[in-house]
C-alpha cells in the first residue's frame, strides 16, 4: 500500500513501504484524549512522524516501536485541529470536530505536519 512517504527520505521505496507496514500494524493502544483505540489514520501519522524522525537521524533500522512522544505529539496536533474547528463552529460538538479533523488527516495524506498548515475560513 502506498503512504505517501515524503520524496526527501525516499518517497514509497519498498524500504520505507515495509517499515510502514510493520509500524502500522505494530502501533496499539487507544488515544489518550478520546479513550478510544486508534484509528488506521492515526496510526499512519503516527509512523510517517516516525519515520521523519528515524531518517532525519540516518537510523534506518527495522521498526521496533514508536517513540511516545511521536505519539504525543501526533495526538496533541490532532486534537489542537479538532477544537479549531470546533471554536470557529465548523462543527457543532467535539466528536464532530475530532471526526472532521481525522478527514483532513487523510486529505492531507495522514501528514500531520501538513496539518498544522491547513487554514480554515
Amino acid at each position: 500500500m502506498p503512504y505517501g512517504v515524503d520524496k526527501d527520505i525516499g518517497g514509497d521505496n519498498p524500504s520505507n513501504v515495509g517499515w510502514m507496514e510493520k509500524c502500522v500494524s505494530g502501533v496499539t493502544g487507544t488515544n489518550k484524549r478520546t479513550g478510544k483505540p486508534y484509528t488506521k489514520g492515526e496510526k499512519i501519522a503516527i509512523c510517517k512522524s516516525q519515520l521523519k524522525k528515524k531518517r532525519s537521524k540516518s537510523d534506518v533500522s527495522d521498526f521496533t516501536e514508536v517513540d511516545a512522544d511521536v505519539i504525543s505529539r501526533v495526538e496533541d496536533i490532532i486534537y489542537e485541529f479538532s477544537e479549531k474547528l470546533y471554536q470557529q463552529k465548523i462543527a457543532s460538538t467535539l466528536t464532530d470536530s475530532y471526526q472532521l479533523a481525522q478527514a483532513y488527516l487523510a486529505r492531507c495524506g495522514h501528514d500531520v505536519d501538513l496539518l498544522r498548515l491547513v487554514r480554515i475560513k
